[in-house]
């Protein structure tokens, strides 16, 4: 975190802004975790109805590889600020929507953060540390194949494929 020489000012706003702020409802639907959340509007508009009047914020986006941050900054008319850390977000495809969808989720987050808005469910983290459900272990059986059907030269390389591919399914499941 950079900061002017005195934030004394901004430090003062901040109290009467965690005292004032109203916490958004929830008012959009994540289809993914079947759970409800504050769109990133409902977090900008419950801060800007408490922040006091000589007080804004700005938000940098900068995206490099597959990976997006959000720096936010808080200003005061005083000539006081604050620049906070970037959150940055990895974005999972390469492509506008998924950037777009990286930005507005780091903006929102790291908003939520600074003005103390709660705009999910606190679920511990569990969600994001939940690891993938146990395999259970199978039975072996064997096949006979008649005397004169040859082996499948592939077989093990289609039997890695499908290895392979249920793992990544797993993976992408849990990311």
């Amino acid at each position: 975190m950079k900061s002017s020489e005195s934030i004394k000012t901004i430090a003062a706003a901040m109290n009467a802004v965690r005292k004032d702020i109203k916490q958004p409802e929830k008012n959009a639907k994540n289809p993914f975790f079947k759970s409800d959340y504050v769109t990133l509007e409902g977090v900008v508009d419950a801060i800007d109805k408490a922040l006091p009047k000589g007080f804004s914020y700005t938000q940098e986006v900068a995206s490099e590889g597959n990976q997006v941050s959000v720096s936010t900054i808080l200003m005061s008319d005083s000539g006081e600020w604050i620049q906070f850390e970037p959150l940055t977000m990895p974005v999972t495809k390469n492509d506008a929507q998924a950037f777009g969808s990286a930005e507005t989720y780091a903006r929102r987050y790291s908003l939520s953060a600074i003005f103390g808005v709660t705009s999910d469910l606190d679920d511990d983290g569990n969600k994001a540390t939940k690891s993938a459900p146990k395999e259970q272990p199978r039975k072996q059986t064997r096949t006979r194949r008649p005397a004169n059907q040859k082996p499948d030269p592939n077989a093990k390389a289609k039997q890695n494929l499908k290895a392979r591919l249920k793992a990544l399914s797993t993976e992408m499941k849990v990311a």
